[in-house]
């Protein structure tokens, strides 16, 4: 159906383009054509800009080459600063990055591909090879059928074959084993095991009888501690909570660069959790639990579904340095840039921006800390002595925290820190 616009939307599309908005997303916005968009710009006399203006400032370009050091993906920087993988690419090169192994290549040398491949032959499972080696199933597959063409046999064909008993399977579930449990034992999906025990007229358990087969402390949000203030900073920042398209219980989930692993663990140990960590198709790993108590919990803290562009911190948490410290692992940036001079850097929504250069000037009221937009999103800094007073508040005898923004916190306390600047005075001694 044609959108019908009304000559006040004509305009408003004509000064955003104006003021520097992308044209996809006006055009997504207001359900119109590549034809639609450009006419309207013609009728209210815009000019299109040229196509090979540069989408990024040399500023954005600098703070891209640094977030993808820091192990952010092309993609996601795009979706943060509102541009195209190919631009990010194109930004990375000219701030010399060197970039990633892509998804789609070869992931190891001819003699690691040999030992996987010999591995796979010695029974060990596709599943547990990308465990071993942090990488993607397909990756491994991939690997195996690289060396000597062995071609793993589906799952399915196994049982048809009967190499792997398909009346086994069924009795493992009925017994109480989950769909997970099982995969794991076969080295196969869960989604695999499903339509394995369908086939034997298995109905399979609901999703929240299923769920409640691993271990989960729902209750790990109620009480205000250092730890779950840390990991509602975290999670507000970088987590999602999401209701499946199937129905069911909200899923809270956490996805992060396979370098950062340790974290994952260490929010699974803090949920009390035995649910599984998965590896991603791109260098990802994720952890995700369904429980409508713990998502209850984590909207006290203003945590709900769909809150990248209305994020705010809870009044409970708002001058709470665990939370914020948070919300840096989990979205901020901690660095010494090329002129040598140490930063702390959060983006996000305008709201929690706004609160996170107040918690800055709360303890350091001369620093500017400006909120400033950064593409479709928003951000505030601080720079100098008041990031290496801001940092040791933050991670100081941290009881948790992301080891690599933590290990570069500590070289900014080594290299720039002293007496005068660890004397970080409260607001009290402030006011006086």
């Amino acid at each position: 159906m044609k959108t019908i616009l009304s000559d006040t939307q004509k305009q408003e599309i004509a000064k955003a383009y104006l003021a520097g908005a992308f044209g996809y997303k006006i055009k997504k916005q207001y359900k119109i054509g590549y034809n639609a968009f450009w006419k309207v710009l013609s009728d209210q006399g815009v000019a299109m800009r040229p196509s090979r203006q540069r989408a990024l400032s040399s500023e954005q370009e600098k703070e891209i080459g640094q977030l993808y050091t820091e192990g952010l993906s092309e993609k996601t920087i795009g979706k943060r600063y509102g541009v195209s993988y190919d631009t990010i690419a194109r930004a990375l090169s000219r701030q010399g990055v060197e970039v990633r192994l892509p998804s789609g290549a070869r992931a190891f040398s001819d003699e690691q591909e040999q030992e996987i491949a010999q591995l796979y032959l010695d029974g060990v499972s596709s599943a547990s090879l990308s465990e071993k080696y942090e990488v993607s199933v397909p990756t491994i597959i991939s690997a195996i059928v690289r060396q000597g063409g062995i071609i793993p046999v589906s799952f399915t064909k196994k049982i048809a074959m009967g190499i792997v008993p398909g009346e086994e399977i069924g009795k493992l579930y009925l017994g109480g084993l989950s769909t997970e449990r099982i995969g794991e034992k076969y080295g196969v999906s869960h989604h695999t095991i499903i339509k394995a025990l369908s086939r034997q007229g298995i109905e399979t358990r609901s999703r929240h009888d299923a769920g409640m087969k691993h271990s989960l402390n729902e209750n790990a949000f109620d009480v205000l501690t250092p730890g779950s203030a840390y990991w509602a900073g975290f999670l507000l920042s970088d987590g999602n909570v999401h209701f499946p398209k199937a129905g069911g219980q909200p899923v809270v989930a956490i996805g992060l660069n396979v370098k950062d692993k340790k974290h994952v663990e260490k929010f699974r140990s803090f949920l009390e959790s035995s649910h599984k960590i998965y590896y991603g198709n791109h260098n990802n790993v994720s952890l995700a639990v369904s429980s409508q108590k713990l998502a209850d919990s984590l909207s006290e803290y203003n945590i709900v579904p769909r809150k990248s562009f209305i994020a705010t911190a809870p009044d409970a948490l708002i001058d709470n340095y665990n939370f914020w410290r948070g919300e840096i692992d989990g979205d901020g940036s901690v660095a010494i840039n090329k002129n040598g001079v140490p930063l702390v850097k959060l983006y996000g929504a305008k709201p929690i921006v706004n609160q996170f250069s107040k918690f800055i000037k709360s303890y350091e009221p001369e620093c500017r800390a400006t909120v400033l937009p950064s593409g479709s999103i928003w951000q505030a800094t601080a720079y100098g002595r008041y990031a290496v007073h801001i940092l040791y508040l933050l991670y100081h005898d941290a009881s948790v925290s992301l080891n690599r923004k933590a290990a570069t916190a500590r070289k900014i306390d080594e290299r720039f820190g002293n007496k005068l600047t660890r004397s970080i005075k409260t607001r009290s001694e402030q006011c006086t």
